[in-house]
């Protein structure tokens, strides 16, 4: 995820100005009238990627940037606070210890913005993680670091559980274990695979246009005017690379360290694989709450296309990058 000065970018592209984005479009391409994409991505038109743009645009997918907004939620949705749990539901952990609990979606809120037929429209998608430890999800045994849940029915806000240590660290604290509550607002977008996922590398958009295509993907996500890049589906913004390459290998039990790990038949052949990773939800470092991920990082819930389909959350990787 590079990011550019305004006139090194449209040098690269070819831009005599910056583009304009239809915000009014993309709501309604979010809400599911996918035939927009071509028109609302043709300002951004370059003509070094002239021979990719159809496939390109065909690759788009809606998304749903979610906004920190300080202070009481107006809804359900949240980042921070205590999570809204059934009564008697035990709070998700790894091992003994309370994983930090990090937002909660109201999918009834998230329907009125995007329409996606892999979400159901009514629940909470609850989001929890290693936070005390940064996790990064690249090695199998970080398997149980992360906690993806779709609740429904009748939820009130529940506290970490009491517990001492040696399960927990010596600072735990079910009072301090989580950050600061804050409401949210949603904001639609469109969204385009970055220059290391498989889709871009298989378009050929690397090697020669991997500066210029990054200077793309810089460009529209400052037409957006977003504050932030936490993200419920579309495509991860990479940091260091492609993270669905690390959820490949880690939920296949790999971890390549060397080289020639990096070059045995088994990863190339998984990797080349890849691309039925999905994006669940990337949460941004949001320092107005406490929550940061090592250097500036972002945190990556995703999953398989079919698990995603099928509902099965408990299928889910997360992967942890920073600077």
């Amino acid at each position: 995820m590079a990011h550019f000065d305004d006139a090194d970018r449209r040098e690269l592209l070819g831009y005599p100005a910056a583009p304009t984005l239809d915000s009014e479009a993309v709501a309604r391409y979010a809400q599911g009238e996918l035939a927009l994409a071509d028109s609302i991505l043709a300002p951004f038109r370059a003509a070094r990627f002239e021979r990719v743009w159809t496939d390109l645009v065909r690759l788009a997918l809606p998304a749903l940037v979610v906004e920190l907004r300080q202070g009481p939620p107006d809804g359900k949705s949240k980042f921070g606070g205590l999570p809204d749990l059934p009564a008697g539901t035990d709070w998700p952990r790894r091992g003994h210890k309370p994983l930090a609990f990090i937002a909660q979606l109201d999918l009834g809120e998230v329907s009125r913005f995007l329409r996606a037929p892999v979400l159901p429209t009514t629940g909470l998608l609850s989001f929890f993680y290693e936070a005390d430890l940064w996790t990064s999800g690249g090695s199998p045994d970080d398997r149980g670091a992360w906690r993806v849940l779709l609740l429904n029915g009748p939820l009130s806000p529940q506290s970490p559980p009491l517990v001492t240590p040696p399960a927990v660290p010596d600072d735990y604290d079910p009072a301090t274990w989580g950050f600061e509550e804050a409401g949210v607002a949603f904001v639609p977008r469109i969204s385009l695979p970055e220059a290391e996922h498989l889709l871009s590398e298989q378009l050929g958009v690397g090697h020669d246009d991997y500066e210029a295509y990054n200077a793309l993907m810089d460009e529209l996500r400052q037409a957006h005017g977003l504050a932030g890049l936490t993200q419920l589906l579309g495509y991860p913004a990479e940091i260091q690379h492609d993270p669905f390459a690390t959820c490949q290998l880690a939920s296949h039990g790999l971890e390549p360290q060397t080289s020639d790990d990096w070059k045995s038949d088994e990863v190339i052949r998984l990797l080349s694989a890849r691309a039925d990773w999905r994006l669940i939800f990337q949460v941004d470092s949001l320092s107005e709450i406490g929550m940061e991920w090592a250097d500036s990082g972002l945190l990556y819930y995703s999953i398989r296309e079919e698990d995603l389909r099928t509902r099965q959350w408990d299928k889910s990787w997360l992967v942890m990058e920073s600077l």
